[in-house]
């Protein structure tokens, strides 16, 4: 769900370091509200930027390098189990480079489609988007922006949260081809460069 704070509204895009977040701005002492409730929490546990009246508060939400972003998917649904909940989850497969491989042949740009939808299409409609690579230091970045109060100290003492142990590795083509396909998400929110792509 999207958490609503006092001068702030953090969309939460599945396996971008949500649940971190939500711990640590608890933590820091600020007051929250989870927006878009439904009868079954699971139906809309993430929202998108459309689906959520901000009242006029700052907007902000995380973004992951695709490459990490699929192994996370991956791993979660090993430790937690497949569903029928997401549109990668019919490539199930407990061969990681099968599933990616599926994923790309049905899905091709998926993951850039997902941040579209959370982010909007560019330049987008969020106020700050940061990545789940410098996540305490981009939440304290969006916090200060926003202009919230809150206890720096507590958001660095947070421990990791929701964390796979279960680290697959790509094969050099597979890699080639997640970053062909995830091109878009890779240029608009700047990965591409760390790649030298």
């Amino acid at each position: 769900m999207a958490l609503m704070l006092p001068r702030s509204v953090f969309y939460h895009i599945p396996k971008t370091g949500g649940t971190w977040v939500r711990q640590a701005i608890k933590n820091a002492g600020i007051p929250t509200v989870e927006l878009g409730d439904t009868p079954d929490p699971g139906v809309n546990k993430h929202n998108r930027f459309v689906s959520v009246d901000t009242m006029g508060r700052f907007t902000f939400a995380f973004v992951r390098h695709p490459l990490d972003w699929y192994v996370s998917f991956w791993s979660y649904r090993m430790r937690t189990g497949w569903m029928d909940e997401d549109c990668l989850d019919p490539y199930m497969s407990k061969d990681f480079e099968e599933f990616i491989r599926g994923v790309l042949r049905h899905l091709p740009g998926q993951l850039s489609h997902r941040f579209e939808r959370y982010v909007g299409p560019p330049p987008g409609v969020l106020d700050f988007v940061g990545k789940q690579e410098n996540l305490a230091e981009d939440l304290i970045r969006a916090l200060r922006l926003a202009g919230e109060e809150f206890d720096e100290g507590k958001i660095l003492a947070t421990p990791p949260q929701n964390v796979s142990v279960n680290r697959p590795r790509y094969s050099s083509d597979l890699l080639r081809a997640v970053l062909e396909s995830e091109y878009p998400a890779m240029v608009r929110f700047g990965y591409a460069s760390i790649l030298g792509t």
